[in-house]
C-alpha cells in the first residue's frame, strides 16, 4: 500500500515530520501590472515550476517565451522523496496547496522531443 501525498499544508499539520525540511524553492513569474501572479509552468500538467537550484530555473527560463518577468524565492517546507512541497508563508494557511518540485531529470524528460514543454500560466 503506497502511501498518500499530502495534498494541502493541513495534511501536514501534526504528523511526524521525518523526511521532510525548511529549504527555498525558486520560481519565474511574470511582471505585467495585474493583480494576477502568473508563473512558469510545465505545459503538459500546468503545474508550477519550484526548482531548488537556480541553475536549473535559469535553463527553463531560456525555453520560456520572452516576457518581462522575474525570479522569485520562497521558503518551502520540502519532502524530497515525494518531490513535494509546501509553501510555508502563503496566506492561505493551512489550505495551501501541494507543489511540484521540478527536478534535473524530469526536465531532461520533458524536454526530449518536446519544443514548448514550459510556458507562462
Amino acid at each position: 500500500m503506497s502511501k498518500k501525498v499530502p495534498e494541502t499544508l493541513g495534511e501536514v499539520m501534526g504528523q511526524n515530520l521525518s523526511g521532510w525540511k525548511i529549504t527555498f524553492g525558486y520560481y519565474l513569474e511574470l511582471v505585467h501590472g495585474l493583480m494576477n501572479f502568473l508563473p512558469a509552468i510545465i505545459s503538459e500538467t500546468k503545474q508550477m515550476v519550484i526548482c531548488l537550484d537556480e541553475e536549473l530555473l535559469g535553463r527553463v527560463h531560456q525555453l520560456l517565451p520572452a516576457r518581462p518577468h522575474k525570479q522569485g524565492e520562497m521558503i518551502i517546507l520540502l519532502n524530497e522523496d515525494e518531490g513535494v512541497c509546501f509553501h510555508v508563508a502563503n496566506e492561505r494557511g493551512t489550505e495551501t496547496w501541494a507543489g511540484h518540485i521540478l527536478t534535473a531529470e524530469e526536465f531532461d524528460r520533458l524536454t526530449e522531443g518536446n519544443a514548448k514543454p514550459f510556458r507562462w500560466a
